[in-house]
Protein backbone atom coordinates (compact mmCIF):
# COMPACT_ATOMS: atom_id res chain seq x y z
CA UNK A 1 0.00 0.00 0.00
CA UNK A 2 1.43 3.36 -1.21
CA UNK A 3 -0.22 6.55 0.65
CA UNK A 4 -0.58 9.44 -2.19
CA UNK A 5 0.82 12.92 -1.10
CA UNK A 6 0.38 15.37 -4.24
CA UNK A 7 2.67 16.36 -6.43
CA UNK A 8 5.23 19.41 -4.82
CA UNK A 9 7.35 21.63 -7.36
CA UNK A 10 10.50 22.65 -6.85
CA UNK A 11 12.56 24.84 -9.32
CA UNK A 12 15.65 24.96 -9.10
CA UNK A 13 17.79 27.97 -11.04
CA UNK A 14 20.86 27.10 -12.53
CA UNK A 15 23.40 25.62 -15.22
CA UNK A 16 23.97 21.97 -15.11
CA UNK A 17 26.62 20.49 -18.02
CA UNK A 18 26.31 17.83 -19.65
CA UNK A 19 27.36 14.36 -17.62
CA UNK A 20 27.97 16.45 -14.59
CA UNK A 21 25.52 16.27 -10.96
CA UNK A 22 24.67 18.31 -8.66
CA UNK A 23 22.85 18.13 -5.17
CA UNK A 24 19.92 19.79 -4.15
CA UNK A 25 18.64 20.39 -1.05
CA UNK A 26 14.68 19.81 -1.16
CA UNK A 27 12.43 21.94 1.50
CA UNK A 28 10.85 19.66 4.06
CA UNK A 29 7.90 17.89 3.61
CA UNK A 30 6.25 16.55 6.57
CA UNK A 31 4.12 13.42 5.78
CA UNK A 32 2.01 10.70 8.18
CA UNK A 33 3.11 7.18 9.26
CA UNK A 34 3.11 4.84 5.67
CA UNK A 35 4.44 3.60 2.71
CA UNK A 36 5.64 6.44 -0.07
CA UNK A 37 7.29 6.66 -3.67
CA UNK A 38 9.32 9.80 -4.07
CA UNK A 39 9.66 10.98 -7.55
CA UNK A 40 11.88 12.76 -9.06
CA UNK A 41 12.56 14.36 -12.89
CA UNK A 42 13.24 17.28 -14.89
CA UNK A 43 11.40 19.63 -17.05
CA UNK A 44 13.13 22.10 -19.97
CA UNK A 45 16.80 21.53 -17.90
CA UNK A 46 18.65 24.57 -18.78
CA UNK A 47 15.51 26.00 -20.54
CA UNK A 48 15.62 24.09 -23.37
CA UNK A 49 14.19 20.35 -24.92
CA UNK A 50 15.95 17.70 -23.00
CA UNK A 51 17.94 15.69 -26.16
CA UNK A 52 18.09 12.45 -23.74
CA UNK A 53 14.73 11.78 -22.30
CA UNK A 54 16.02 8.36 -20.65
CA UNK A 55 17.76 9.66 -17.93
CA UNK A 56 15.24 12.51 -16.63
CA UNK A 57 13.25 10.79 -13.70
CA UNK A 58 14.23 8.71 -10.54
CA UNK A 59 12.30 7.03 -8.06
CA UNK A 60 12.97 5.72 -4.71
CA UNK A 61 10.71 4.32 -2.32
CA UNK A 62 10.81 5.02 1.49
CA UNK A 63 8.25 4.52 4.99
CA UNK A 64 7.93 6.62 7.72
CA UNK A 65 7.21 5.20 11.39
CA UNK A 66 6.24 8.19 13.61
CA UNK A 67 6.41 6.27 16.60
CA UNK A 68 7.26 2.58 18.42
CA UNK A 69 4.24 -0.18 18.13
CA UNK A 70 3.36 -0.90 21.45
CA UNK A 71 4.55 -4.00 22.84
CA UNK A 72 3.33 -6.88 23.01
CA UNK A 73 2.85 -6.54 19.47
CA UNK A 74 0.71 -8.70 17.53
CA UNK A 75 0.82 -10.05 13.84
CA UNK A 76 -1.40 -12.38 12.69
CA UNK A 77 -0.60 -11.99 8.87
CA UNK A 78 -4.60 -12.81 8.28
CA UNK A 79 -4.66 -9.89 5.93
CA UNK A 80 -2.82 -12.54 3.92
CA UNK A 81 -0.09 -9.85 2.89
CA UNK A 82 2.96 -8.36 4.35
CA UNK A 83 2.11 -4.73 3.68
CA UNK A 84 -0.35 -4.67 6.25
CA UNK A 85 1.57 -3.06 8.87
CA UNK A 86 4.30 -1.92 6.56
CA UNK A 87 6.60 -4.98 6.97
CA UNK A 88 9.19 -4.76 4.42
CA UNK A 89 11.08 -8.15 2.68
CA UNK A 90 14.55 -6.98 0.98
CA UNK A 91 15.25 -9.62 -0.79
CA UNK A 92 17.50 -8.44 -4.01
CA UNK A 93 18.82 -11.85 -5.36
CA UNK A 94 15.00 -12.87 -5.59
CA UNK A 95 16.12 -15.94 -3.04
CA UNK A 96 14.26 -17.99 -0.29
CA UNK A 97 12.48 -15.68 1.69
CA UNK A 98 9.18 -15.11 4.10
CA UNK A 99 6.21 -15.99 2.88
CA UNK A 100 2.66 -16.19 4.12
CA UNK A 101 0.25 -19.54 3.91
CA UNK A 102 -2.71 -21.01 5.84
CA UNK A 103 -1.94 -23.34 9.31
CA UNK A 104 -4.28 -25.23 11.64
CA UNK A 105 -4.46 -25.32 15.20
CA UNK A 106 -4.22 -21.28 15.68
CA UNK A 107 -7.33 -19.38 16.97
CA UNK A 108 -8.42 -17.00 15.46
CA UNK A 109 -7.08 -16.82 12.08
CA UNK A 110 -5.37 -19.56 10.19
CA UNK A 111 -2.31 -17.80 8.54
CA UNK A 112 1.21 -17.62 9.52
CA UNK A 113 4.66 -16.30 8.31
CA UNK A 114 7.27 -19.23 7.32
CA UNK A 115 10.94 -19.13 5.67
CA UNK A 116 12.57 -22.33 4.87
CA UNK A 117 15.37 -22.45 6.91
CA UNK A 118 16.13 -25.42 5.17
CA UNK A 119 16.01 -24.60 2.02
CA UNK A 120 17.86 -21.18 2.77
CA UNK A 121 21.17 -22.97 4.93
CA UNK A 122 21.06 -25.36 1.72
CA UNK A 123 21.34 -22.32 -1.06
CA UNK A 124 23.75 -20.45 1.41
CA UNK A 125 25.91 -23.36 1.54
CA UNK A 126 25.94 -23.85 -2.36
CA UNK A 127 26.35 -20.21 -2.91
CA UNK A 128 29.35 -20.05 -0.55
CA UNK A 129 30.70 -22.86 -1.94
CA UNK A 130 30.48 -21.67 -5.80
CA UNK A 131 32.05 -18.65 -4.19
CA UNK A 132 35.06 -20.37 -2.74
CA UNK A 133 35.71 -22.53 -6.30
CA UNK A 134 35.62 -19.13 -8.13
CA UNK A 135 38.71 -17.83 -5.26
CA UNK A 136 40.85 -20.63 -5.47
CA UNK A 137 41.67 -20.78 -9.44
Amino acid sequence: MVTVVRTRHYTWTGSLAQGASITVNLPTVTVASGSYTFTAYTDLPNGSADLNLANDQSESGFTIFTGPESLPFNEDFESNTFNTNLWTISNPDNGITWEILTVAGSSPGDKAAKIDLVQLREWIRKRWYADSAVRLF
